[in-house]
């Protein structure tokens, strides 16, 4: 699914791109503003799930495998004919700009040998979590060269960036925990060769749990579950 806003170019915020050098966006490295801010960006949003259905079937059982990261997608310009307003890098050469930026978002840095993690900030446009700015790396970038000047030099370039949003490991791993945590309430469909006591494992880290889990699903045996039956896995009070 992709999401586009519309901001416009008159937008007083200008966008920002910090560079760091490590994950949790403590060692910054540079930065790059946009001399001119796009008309909108977009948001894009994936599930991936199996449809594979069983042979013979019309239809297909969707079963959930992951969310891959969201990803942000820009179109902005580079402008050195002097003729776009509130362009601040107006009198830089087009491939400068370029440079400029590329150094910052797609160059592979020489400490860290990789390229540098990235921080998209526009006002509150942009956020990861709650927290404002949508933290990335640049996985794309396409650069069209579009106005020459009679010499050949390049007044004018249209880029697409598109950067694909990372949680930092901690915040990644304690998301996990929250999903898995025995004070939430859970609801499980049976897949075929489920065992109630790894299901348990998996929700409360404690397949000792199974029994109050068959208990509270009203099952009279734990060891023949119902494929494509629902399972409440209800919060785990300690006696």
């Amino acid at each position: 699914m992709a999401e586009t806003k519309k901001v416009g170019t008159s937008n007083v915020t200008p966008v920002v791109i910090q560079a760091f050098n490590d994950k949790k966006l403590q060692s910054q490295t540079g930065k790059f503003t946009l001399p001119i801010n796009p008309e909108n960006y977009a948001m894009s949003y994936k599930v991936e799930v199996d449809q594979s259905g069983g042979h013979g079937n019309s239809g297909s059982d969707i079963k959930y495998k992951k969310t891959p990261p969201e990803q942000l997608k820009l179109e902005f310009i580079f402008d050195n004919t002097g003729t776009v307003m509130g362009n601040t890098l107006d009198g830089t050469p087009v491939q400068e700009q370029v440079r400029n930026f590329m150094t910052v978002t797609y160059h592979v840095d020489g400490e860290s040998h990789k390229p540098h993690y990235l921080k998209v900030m526009w006002g509150d446009n942009l956020m990861t979590g709650d927290v404002q700015g949508f933290n990335c790396m640049l996985t794309q970038l396409d650069v069209n060269y579009t106005l020459f000047a009679r010499t050949g030099e390049p007044l004018r370039a249209k880029l697409t960036a598109q950067f694909t949003n990372y949680v930092e490991q901690e915040a990644r791993l304690q998301n996990r925990q929250d999903h898995r945590s025995p004070d939430l309430t859970h609801v499980r469909t049976v897949e075929f060769g489920d065992r109630l006591p790894l299901m348990t494992q998996k929700i409360y880290d404690d397949q000792s749990y199974y029994l109050k889990v068959a208990k509270a699903n009203g099952l009279t045996s734990f060891r023949r579950l119902k494929t494509g039956a629902n399972l409440v896995f209800p919060p785990i009070q300690e006696s």
